[in-house]
């Protein structure tokens, strides 16, 4: 039967509930705990009824093993029934992946250990610390940044926030633990300038060499063949400049781009409807929906891209045709189904994997930086999502207005435009105020 005792000098009443649930090794009492407070509104009498009931409902709980004890279960146990029962239910598929690997990397190494109700504030400010040291990367790429540890505090605080609802433990460490200050860290917005976005767009349309290193083949009749070093000369496929020029034309992220179907596009209208993505899980890559419901959009883009994806779409159909029983895609009246951008060797007419289009583009960057002596000249190997960076950044410096970039990049809130783009904006303040400056003082 559980122990009630209404907790003294409560200003809304509240109760603890006491329920004992066997023994552990020690021989010693496991008790779980929880608080109830009743509806104060009601009279005297449906209180007390309110707490009986919520004391036999916790009890069956706790006999049932549907609550824990903070101090028996560890956070990395206490993880394993918050995925199953918690995360699986309520998060995307994607995002519970990543979730899981920021938890087998990062958290529980340093604090799955501790059991749940022992975790204070203290030991996640120490574990956030931590992070910020020059070692703290297995990887060997140096601390993690503000904007990581914010997100496994996010992770951490969601698990925790559970735990509370779950009756495991009364209160969130999470509430009150203090993240690292962010001294000089902002955004790292690597992009392409003016001029590097024209070389790359002029560049996608040469051809370049891709060299061979010189090794032995042997022939099915057992005789061997030395080859020599040789140099291929090759270009761009189409699907991918199209990819890359959408990306920056259009600040598209790589999984709205991947999700892409003919259907998708409007080739009379010059546009196209962003109105899913595609995201790795564990085991491969999914369709889902977009990161935000303001991400759902109708994209419009130049007729020089429409052209392009009309030439890719004939040429699609005709390697359709080519290969025969091996198109792994959509025919005939289906065929608008298929994706834009697809895989074009073993699995013919299958959505293009997440990985392949980075792996290209740096390919690309590293061929033309071949041909270039000095190293000023050499175009920077952002990461794929900076063409998505140059659109925004190109775009401020243009004057485009702030309201407008957040429509083009479908930011949800107008103010993670201004935090990730805050050092252009700062640049076009202050060449505004030096534009000023000139006006007022040049002489009639």
């Amino acid at each position: 039967m559980a122990t009630i005792r209404k907790i003294k000098n409560s200003k809304k009443g509240a109760y603890q509930i006491i329920v004992s649930n066997g023994y552990d090794s020690n021989n010693k009492q496991i008790r779980v705990t929880t608080t109830f407070t009743p509806d104060t509104t009601k009279s005297q009498r449906q209180q007390e009824k309110q707490v009986q009931e919520f004391a036999i409902d916790f009890e069956r709980q706790v006999k049932t093993g549907k609550v824990y004890s903070g101090d028996k279960i560890s956070f990395s146990d206490f993880t394993k029934e918050w995925e199953e029962k918690e995360a699986k239910q309520n998060l995307e598929e994607t995002t519970l992946y990543s979730y899981k690997g920021h938890l087998k990397n990062v958290i529980l190494p340093a604090i799955g250990k501790y059991k749940i109700s022992k975790i204070t504030p203290v030991i996640l400010e120490q574990f956030y610390r931590s992070l910020t040291k020059d070692n703290a990367r297995k990887d060997g790429k140096g601390s993690y940044k503000i904007a990581s540890i914010k997100k496994f505090h996010k992770i951490i605080s969601g698990i925790m926030r559970t735990a509370v609802r779950w009756n495991v433990i009364q209160e969130n460490p999470c509430d009150k633990a203090e993240l690292p200050k962010n001294k000089s860290e902002s955004y790292n917005v690597k992009h392409f300038t003016v001029e590097q976005a024209k070389i790359f767009l002029e560049n996608m349309d040469k051809p370049y060499s891709v060299s061979f290193v010189g090794h032995n083949i042997t022939m099915p009749n057992g005789k061997i063949i030395e080859l020599d070093t040789y140099a291929k000369e090759r270009k761009l496929p189409i699907q991918f400049k199209i990819f890359y020029r959408l990306a920056l034309l259009c600040g598209l992220r790589k999984g709205e781009l991947i999700a892409l179907t003919w259907k998708d596009i409007d080739f009379e209208n010059c546009s196209l409807s962003i109105t899913k993505s595609v995201g790795h899980v564990q085991g491969g890559q999914i369709v889902k929906s977009t990161k935000t419901i303001n991400s759902n959009r109708i994209v419009h883009i130049p007729l020089t891209e429409i052209e392009l994806l009309n030439k890719w779409k004939i040429e699609q159909k005709n390697l359709m045709l080519t290969v025969g029983s091996k198109w792994q895609g959509y025919r005939g009246k289906d065929f608008d189904q298929n994706s834009v951008f697809i895989q074009t060797n073993i699995n013919y007419g299958k959505t293009m994997n997440l990985s392949t289009p980075y792996r290209k583009f740096t390919d690309l960057i590293k061929y033309y930086n071949q041909t270039v002596e000095q190293e000023e000249d050499k175009l920077p190997l952002i990461p794929l999502h900076g063409l998505r960076h140059t659109c925004a950044t190109l775009h401020i410096a243009m004057g485009t207005d702030i309201k407008t970039v957040q429509s083009i990049l479908a930011h949800a809130n107008i103010q993670t435009t201004l935090n990730i783009y805050a050092h252009p904006l700062e640049e076009k303040k202050r060449k505004a105020t030096n534009d000023l400056q000139m006006l007022l003082n040049k002489k009639a």
